[in-house]
């Protein structure tokens, strides 16, 4: 098993913790655990000791010392108050993760930290970090990204940042091949929910530039924010809204929000496919492909109606107007403004 220490004399390693890493890693177990208890003797009951005691015990090649090393770990981890040294509890956290661990006390370890220490942002996003980097979404876990995320937002309400993860993980807890059939029906429409919430709050902070904008802090702020919510809305089948959300001048193509991104013309383009909405597919990309043309750009008199000037020239805006000139049946068209 790969070596997980940690420095125990003010987050570095002593001579003791440089011995004691050796001897693990070369898998000198007897030597490892002589070590340990020569210091335990000695009065050394730092948390981080005895989590690496702990580690020793569990890998070494006895039954008894393996089960002494979870009665040790089960003693540190039911303490109360609990451990909140994010140090300690990511040591925790892999050990348990490199040996399959799936104990009651080690899954509801960040959970319990998290309650002790409610004002500790960092812990908070370790906790997302770890569950999310291992795609840890399955929404029945206590310790799943979701719950993580549900608890950083909920004490850090005027942030952005945990309310976004919130979203993230209720979708993809939503979605998950494990999810259960309750899952998908709770977090999936959680995910929608507040995605909706925070697109009403950035038309409303628009409308109203006079409100206090601190009240709107999780809105819709940025290009990156409205991929999301097409994206969500999109694996939900809700394309019309999608759609809808693009044309909404606050938050849509042309918005101060959205910057004529057009990674979102191309996602719109698709929508409209997936919709059928031919007439309104073929006149969106006639529109872009006649604002592409060269002698559009040229003009100084022409006022393109998108103004994404040569990017306009893309074969998805070609492949999107013959599809839908094709499936209206259209036997004459012409590249020109109306």
């Amino acid at each position: 098993m790969e070596s997980i220490l940690i420095a125990t004399v003010n987050g570095r390693q002593d001579k003791n913790d440089v011995l004691l890493k050796e001897l693990v890693d070369a898998k000198n177990w007897r030597q490892a655990l002589a070590n340990c208890e020569k210091r335990f003797r000695k009065g050394d009951r730092s948390d981080g000791f005895l989590v690496n005691k702990a580690h020793v015990l569990l890998s070494y090649p006895d039954k008894s010392r393996q089960e002494q090393g979870t009665a040790e770990l089960n003693a540190i981890l039911g303490r109360d108050p609990p451990i909140i040294d994010i140090r300690i509890l990511l040591a925790i956290d892999e050990a348990a993760e490199a040996r399959h661990a799936q104990d009651d006390r080690i899954a509801s370890m960040w959970d319990r930290a998290a309650s002790a220490a409610p004002a500790n942002e960092d812990l908070y996003m370790m906790w997302f970090k770890q569950k999310f980097e291992r795609r840890d979404y399955k929404a029945a876990q206590k310790d799943s990204s979701n719950q993580a995320a549900m608890m950083y937002q909920k004490n850090f309400p005027k942030e952005r940042h945990p309310f976004f993860l919130a979203i993230v993980s209720s979708h993809l807890a939503g979605i998950s091949l494990k999810a259960s059939e309750t899952d998908r029906k709770l977090f999936t429409p959680l995910a929608y929910r507040l995605l909706s919430k925070s697109a009403t709050d950035a038309v409303d902070c628009q409308r109203s530039p006079e409100k206090d904008a601190s009240k709107y802090v999780r809105a819709l702020q940025c290009t990156g924010d409205v991929r999301l919510l097409v994206a969500i809305y999109r694996s939900q089948g809700r394309y019309r809204e999608a759609i809808a959300a693009l044309d909404d001048p606050h938050i849509g193509l042309g918005s101060r929000i959205c910057g004529r991104s057009w990674d979102l013309v191309r996602e719109k383009i698709e929508l409209y496919t997936l919709c059928e909405l031919w007439e309104d597919l073929w006149a969106f990309c006639r529109d872009i492909l006649v604002d592409a043309r060269a002698d559009s750009l040229h003009d100084a008199e022409y006022s393109p109606r998108f103004g994404y000037g040569v990017f306009g020239d893309d074969w998805k805006a070609w492949s999107g107007l013959m599809k839908a000139s094709t499936s209206i049946a259209t036997t004459e068209f012409v590249l020109c403004p109306p």
